[in-house]
Order: C-alpha cells, then structure tokens, then sequence
C-alpha cells in the first residue's frame, strides 16, 4: 500500500458511512477482486489470492475526445486536492475527468 501511495494512486473507494446525492460513485481504473474480476477487466497480475485487472476501455480517469470521436487517454496525478492532468492529444477535444468538486 505505501508503494501505491507514494506513486499517487487511490487506493479503494473504501467504505463511507455517506455517499454523494444522487451521483454514482466514481468507477476505479485499475482494481483488485477475489477471485475473478468482472467480465471485460484485463489480467495485469495474480498476488496471493488477489486479482489486480485493468477496467474496460472507456473507463479512463482523465481523457481528450475529439470531434471524430477518437479518444485519447491522460496521465492524472494528484496530491492533497491538487489535480495534474497530461495530456498528448493529436488534436484539441473535450476533456473529460471523472471526480467530483
């Protein structure tokens, strides 16, 4: 878990005794199941018991779509509130970042 907060990665939702109204929560990119993730997750590795997958394309943190459609996924780093978003788009787009403000 330390490794993981050092390179600023959310670690799990977690339980929350509250939760936001009427907004979803926010799906992770990368996850870890016992025993199987769900259909669509990719395998990135097996540690002990855990299943560490990566979710579906389109569930991206942070991401450009342009006017084609196309998608281009960004690196989203963050400490203490402070978002940094990188992107390397071909072309301008919308940028879309799933958290709540």
């Amino acid at each position: 878990m330390q490794l993981a907060v050092r390179r600023n990665l959310t670690i799990s939702a977690g339980f929350r005794p509250w939760r936001f109204k009427d907004r979803p929560p926010v799906e992770p990119e990368v996850a870890a199941f016992r025993p199987a993730p769900p259909e669509g997750w990719t395998v990135l590795a097996t540690v002990d018991t855990l299943t560490i997958a990566a979710a579906p394309p389109g569930n991206e943190y942070a991401a450009v779509t342009g006017a084609d459609g196309m998608r281009s996924v960004c690196i989203a780093t963050g400490i203490a509130g402070d978002m940094r978003v990188v992107c390397d788009s071909p072309e301008g787009g919308t940028l879309s970042v799933k958290e709540y403000t």
